[in-house]
Formats: C-alpha cells, structure tokens, sequence
C-alpha cells in the first residue's frame, strides 16, 4: 500500500543516500597534524574500497585580528600544509586511489563547511587532536563543530 502525502519526518529519500558502505566522493580535511595524518590514511582507504573521488584540503588558519588576509598567514602553518598535502598524494597514489588536493585559508570551520557545502561529498573525514574536555571547551574543537554542522556523514579519525 502506497502512502500518500508528505513524507513522515524524519525520513530519508533512500536515492539521495549512497549504498550501505559505498562513498562517491570523499573529503578529508587535513592540517599536517598526527589525528590528520591518520584522517587521510583512513580517507585514502575508503576511497580506494569505494571508487570514491577523494579531495584532500589543507587548511592554513588566519588569525582572526589581522586586518588583511595575507598578513594573518602563519609561514609555517603554510609549509605544513605543503607537507600534508604532499604526504596526502604519496598515500593516494601508493593505494592507486586519484587525489584532487586544495589548499584554503581561514577558520577552518567556516571553511571545511563551505567546502562540503560547494562539494557535496558523502563523507567527510577530520581528525582530532584528543584535546582534554576542559582544553575542547575553552578552546572549541573543529572536529566537533564540524560534525555538529556538516550536511553530509563526518568520520572523525582519532
């Protein structure tokens, strides 16, 4: 028997979601630190297990009192996402999975979600860097944010 009228809430339009255990497209969000080296370990296997197209972005964060862009740029939060980024590739490619890398600045809340939103991926995968609870309240964690706001399924790697 067919049901008529609006969907009841909470429902899910089963063509929208992929099938149990297959991604299309991956993002994984990377910084260069150890909980994001093991999101794109963990994102690179997807991938590979899924066919997924996979785009690896590396966030440089601004600081927010920097009245330009360019001058709120940490040099060396630059070169480590040249780092991460480059270890991004070698992973992928090891695996035989194709990579799209982006490099971006900014909060990296604000930007990772802008990206999921502009990519409308399956997935996305973020690391933690196992802050302590008081740590994770004080200083807010990307992780959870990220997780809490994202349109799409979040995998946090720890």
């Amino acid at each position: 028997m067919k049901r008529r009228g609006p969907a009841r809430k909470g429902a899910v339009d089963e063509k929208a979601r992929p099938a149990a255990g297959v991604y299309r497209k991956i993002v994984v969000a990377t910084d260069g630190s150890q909980g994001s080296a093991r999101a794109v370990e963990t994102a690179v296997e997807l991938a590979k297990n899924s066919a997924a197209k996979l785009l690896a972005v590396c966030l440089a964060r601004v600081n927010e009192y920097a009245l330009l862009e360019s001058e709120g740029v940490d040099p060396q939060a630059e070169e480590r996402c040249e780092v991460a980024l480059s270890a991004a590739t070698r992973i992928a490619q090891a695996a035989g999975v194709e990579i799209h890398i982006e490099r971006v600045r900014g909060h990296p809340v604000d930007r990772i979600l802008a990206i999921v939103e502009r990519e409308q991926p399956d997935l996305l995968v973020v690391g933690t860097r196992g802050l302590s609870r008081s740590k994770r309240i004080l200083m807010g964690s990307v992780s959870d944010a990220v997780s809490k706001h994202a349109p799409c399924a979040v995998l946090v790697v720890r």
